[in-house]
């Protein structure tokens, strides 16, 4: 209710009164008027403004959070396409520094070895010092184990990220290219 239609009804309260109350002057008479005229002068129910500013809000978060559900099929979608192999190279290329480097291992075997240098990563080496096939490199954890769950998922089971090592490179002149 605006301003002008609140004076308007205190006005018309306090005419209302002014003429009962002279009519008769009782105090029960009296304090009826004054709460009309109290009544006729208040904003809305505070309460109410409440309960729909409460309402509004609760139906953007519903709105918000059911934009930022994201599907498990669409994750999976882009992983599965991230990598079109076979590949020259699947880790990442030096940009040369000290780095962080999360290396992709699987268990060295003679199928293994061929199968994931031919099908998958050609530049696919036996580390020695470990006993295993180093598939890749990369600077994120995350994009290692992305690597990883694509292996896995093509049956190499023994696919894992070893432990972040600390690496001084150059930077990386000219990709392999296996092909």
């Amino acid at each position: 209710m605006s301003d002008r239609n609140r004076i308007n009804k205190v006005l018309k309260a306090l005419q209302e009164g002014t003429e009962a109350v002279r009519r008769n002057s009782s105090e029960q008479n009296y304090q009826r008027y004054e709460r009309k005229i109290k009544q006729a002068g208040q904003r809305t129910n505070p309460w109410l403004w409440f309960i729909c500013v409460t309402t509004v809000v609760a139906m953007l978060v519903f709105f918000f959070s059911l934009l930022a559900q994201k599907d498990p099929s669409i994750k999976t979608t882009k992983i599965k396409n991230m990598y079109k192999f076979p590949l020259s190279i699947c880790g990442d290329v030096s940009a040369g520094g000290t780095n962080i480097w999360y290396p992709v291992y699987i268990d060295y075997n003679a199928s293994n070895f061929q199968r994931i240098s031919k099908n998958f990563c050609c530049d696919a080496y036996y580390n020695q010092s470990f006993g295993v096939i180093q598939v890749a490199s990369f600077y994120s954890r995350s994009r290692a184990d992305n690597l990883v769950r694509e292996l896995k998922s093509n049956n190499f089971k023994s696919a894992t990220v070893g432990e972040g090592q600390v690496v001084t490179t150059r930077p990386s002149s000219n990709r392999n290219n296996c092909r």
